[in-house]
C-alpha cells in the first residue's frame, strides 16, 4: 500500500482551514491542521511524517508564513512548502530563494488547482 502524503495546513481562518482540509482529504491526503506559527512548529517537532506545509503568508502574531517556514525548516529541513495569500507576492518570499525552491498560489484558488500544486510540489 503506497503511503500517503501528510500536508500540514497553517491558516488562522477557521473556515478557510476547515475547508482546505476537506478538501486536501478528498484528494487523499492526510491532513493536520494549525490555528497559528506556534501550533505548527509543536506539530512540526511531534510529527516528523510531514511531508508539505502548506501555509498562510499573512497571520497573527510573531511569526509570519515566511518566518514560520524557515523556523520550520530548522525543524524539518526536507519539508515542501506552499505559499497562499490573498495580499502578498513573490517578492515576500525572497528571503527562502536561496534555502527551497518555493512556491505560491493566490487567493482565492480553486480545489483543482490547489490539489495539483500540491502534487506537483510533492513529485519534485
Amino acid at each position: 500500500m503506497e503511503k500517503r502524503a501528510t500536508i500540514l495546513v497553517v491558516e488562522d481562518d477557521d473556515d478557510i482551514r476547515d475547508m482546505v482540509a476537506e478538501i486536501l482529504e478528498d484528494y487523499g491526503y492526510r491532513v493536520l491542521c494549525a490555528q497559528n506559527a506556534d501550533a505548527a512548529l509543536a506539530i512540526l517537532r511531534r510529527d516528523r511524517d510531514i511531508d508539505l506545509m502548506f501555509t498562510d503568508i499573512i497571520m497573527p502574531g510573531h511569526l509570519n508564513g515566511v518566518d514560520l517556514a524557515q523556523a520550520a525548516l530548522d525543524i524539518q529541513p526536507h519539508l515542501k512548502l506552499l505559499f497562499a495569500s490573498g495580499y502578498a507576492s513573490q517578492a515576500v518570499l525572497a528571503p527562502l530563494q536561496d534555502r527551497l525552491s518555493s512556491a505560491f498560489i493566490s487567493k482565492p484558488y480553486r480545489p483543482r488547482e490547489l490539489a495539483a500544486r500540491i502534487a506537483a510540489l510533492l513529485d519534485e
